[in-house]
């Protein structure tokens, strides 16, 4: 037997708004966390390394879901 969930719009357009608020600032997350551990690096906050850091994520989240 199969049970089915139901899911009220409200929810799923909050669903979609924090997945969408995790893609924007997860690259930023990570590169502040770099500069945190390495300071060395002063990797700056603009709007390419972001995008490099999007693709970087993209990657490795592509391999790993590749894998499973």
């Amino acid at each position: 037997m199969s049970t089915q969930v139901k899911v009220s719009a409200d929810t799923m357009v909050l669903i979609v708004i924090i997945f969408v608020l995790a893609a924007v600032f997860a690259p930023f997350m990570t590169i502040w966390s770099l500069n945190t551990l390495f300071p060395q690096l002063d990797i700056p906050m603009n709007f390419y390394t972001w995008l490099a850091m999007e693709w970087i994520n993209l990657m490795v989240i592509g391999r790993i879901s590749k894998r499973a």
